[in-house]
């Protein structure tokens, strides 16, 4: 019996370090590897599936941020959680600010209309 050749491993993307030039998507499209412009690396949800823990370390230890496409749409992000809660407190801040306008406003509107306007 005739010995199979051993199946060709595609290599994980490497990555650039940190203050050299990022490398490009070859011409076979975001499948082929991760493209990267400065902190943001962009890759296809099969490579995110292949290689989610090598994405995951990216983030934390590189604090990459990833952006994960799908027939050259972009769908979801990989960001570090200093990231995350640094938009969650501008969101925060910005719903204060909305509140605090809104309390400022002239009129007022009775509880009972709120109530029959929103059916409850």
């Amino acid at each position: 019996m005739a010995r199979k050749p051993p199946k060709a491993v595609k290599a994980a993307p490497r990555v650039a370090k940190r203050g050299a030039a990022a490398p490009r998507a070859s011409a076979g499209g975001p499948s082929a590897g991760a493209e990267r412009t400065g902190r943001e690396a962009s890759v296809s949800t099969m490579e995110a599936r292949r290689n989610l823990a090598d994405l995951l370390n990216r983030v934390l230890y590189r604090n990459e941020r990833v952006v994960i496409s799908r027939r050259d749409k972009n769908l979801a992000a990989l960001v570090p959680l200093e990231d995350l809660e640094f938009l969650e407190e501008l969101e925060d801040r910005m719903d204060i600010e909305a509140a605090r306008k809104a309390l400022r406003e002239r009129g007022s509107i009775p509880w009972e209309k709120v109530k029959a306007d929103l059916g409850l």
